[in-house]
């Protein structure tokens, strides 16, 4: 999500739409921007500069523990980014096909949002290719409604019903 606001990524209107108006209810304190600082990590200064967007000056001043905040990671945190991934895990068939691992950095920033019970959490990642366990089918695939099957956590790609119009 990063990506597309700061590199402006190429998305459909109705998700930049989404995003949009959750930045201005953040500009306007309705929300806080909450992520794991292994963001710090995924977003590269040389991504965002490839895909069109500023420095990274841009970036790391968006987090003034205000509006957005970034939140260590703890053992607490670390633990339950273990149980998850195990949780989530598949061995592969008889065949060797059909494992399934979810990826560290996603079972951390799941494990950050469960243990701050934060009740929204928005994502693109649906990739379902080299045995990846995609966040948005996540409870689909697996038959839960919670992560783990007990901890709420409501995951989304956020998307406007109507794009918003120039004035």
């Amino acid at each position: 999500m990063f990506y597309e606001v700061l590199g402006n990524e190429d998305v459909a209107q109705s998700k930049r739409a989404a995003v949009e108006e959750i930045l201005l209810e953040n500009e306007s304190g309705q929300n806080i921007i909450i992520t794991s600082v292994i963001t710090h990590i995924e977003v590269l200064p040389s991504k965002i500069d490839d895909k069109g967007g500023q420095d990274e000056r841009d970036y790391i001043s968006l987090f003034d523990a205000d509006r957005y905040l970034e939140v260590e990671i703890t053992t607490n945190i670390v633990m339950r980014a273990r149980e998850i991934r195990n949780h989530y895990y598949r061995p592969a068939d008889a065949n060797g096909k059909g494992a399934r691992m979810m990826d560290a950095g996603d079972a951390l920033h799941l494990a950050t949002a469960t243990v701050l019970a934060i009740p929204d959490f928005h994502t693109r990642d649906n990739n379902k290719k080299k045995g990846n366990v995609p966040l948005l089918s996540l409870y689909t695939m697996y038959g839960e409604n919670k992560i783990c099957g007990k901890y709420p956590l409501n995951i989304s790609s956020p998307e406007a019903e109507q794009g918003t119009f120039p004035y």
